[in-house]
């Protein structure tokens, strides 16, 4: 895996780095954890995912909800992974706005959009397809990956048009675990199986605040307790999946989550607030960056335009995503 990708990893999860001062979002958001991280500075525990007969597929399959590729597209779009849950309506609304615009699209981790632009091949089905992106979507990382020429791609500066507001401890409906509401009581409860996100290399530090949050913490007991599991790199996908099959009891997601589960699995899962600061959130704020030696440019740019427009930000503001 080259740096290009090793650094996507350290910037993934960034959102939920231990020691950042959590900011009360609702009267239910949790405190912050303590500063200081329960593990010895570098320390790191291998985070693969663990096996679970519900969770997704790795990989993308041909009907991927993620990924909308047509063969006469008038215009190629890469959305920022953590945006999955705008990206479909986002992009029906700009075709009805604009006849005759047909956008293929993805909706995928950084480690995915990156490999696109070096290789210019999207693997979906087991079948690599040239896709040559004409506006990519992601946060200041992307930005950086974009200037770099191991990317194989250059952009015009980024236009911000979407933010994270929190995020949520999500859990099945119903499950009497999570009867305390209490955060950090229920993940350091040891009957409580804990699903922990899989980032976008084999490991990372232990210094996220969902690690701070459990005592005692340590990187062997990450990977020799059956208490922890870990979802597939998509885990806004595997996290869902893993919870309902029952594999685990508890996870973290963006606050868009929340609005995107109830109403696809109305009444399956509870949510738990947890807020974090605006310089936390930066982290993941989302920006449009148009390919400056694309083709289709001025159509990339529209696409840019219409994200900042009433409508777009009608849709973000539906999953908690408006700037």
């Amino acid at each position: 895996m080259n740096r290009l990708l090793l650094a996507a990893s350290a910037l993934l999860l960034s959102h939920i780095t231990a020691g950042a001062q959590v900011a009360a979002t609702s009267p239910a958001a949790q405190a912050a954890p303590a500063a200081s991280s329960p593990l010895p500075s570098g320390r790191q525990a291998r985070l693969v995912p663990t096996a679970c007969p519900g969770d997704i597929e790795p990989g993308f399959p041909a009907d991927d909800p993620d990924v909308r590729l047509l063969p006469d597209s008038t215009l190629n779009i890469m959305f920022h992974g953590n945006r999955f849950v705008v990206a479909a309506e986002l992009v029906d609304a700009f075709q009805r706005l604009n006849p005759g615009q047909r956008v293929s699209y993805t909706s995928v981790p950084p480690a995915f959009t990156i490999q696109t632009l070096q290789t210019g091949t999207f693997t979906t089905g087991n079948n690599p397809v040239r896709f040559s992106p004409d506006l990519v979507m992601g946060n200041t990382f992307m930005g950086k990956a974009l200037a770099d020429p191991e990317t194989k791609a250059q952009a015009a500066p980024g236009v911000l048009y979407s933010r994270i507001h929190g995020l949520v401890l999500v859990g099945r409906a119903g499950d009497p675990k999570l009867a305390s509401r209490d955060v950090f009581k229920i993940l350091n409860d040891p009957a409580v199986r804990v699903l922990l996100p899989t980032v976008q290399n084999s490991s990372h530090p232990l210094s996220f605040v969902v690690f701070a949050a459990i005592k005692g913490l340590t990187p062997a007991n990450i990977t020799d307790n059956k208490r922890f599991g870990a979802s597939q790199l998509r885990h806004h996908r595997s996290i869902p999946a893993r919870l309902l099959a029952q594999c685990e009891d508890v996870g973290f997601q963006f606050l868009q989550s929340q609005p995107f589960l109830e109403a696809k699995y109305p009444g399956k899962f509870q949510f738990l607030p947890y807020g974090i600061d605006a310089d936390t959130a930066s982290n993941e704020d989302s920006y449009a960056y148009v390919l400056t030696n694309s083709k289709r440019r001025a159509a990339a740019e529209k696409f840019t335009a219409f994200l900042t427009s009433p409508e777009a930000v009608a849709i973000l503001r539906r999953y908690r995503l408006e700037p």
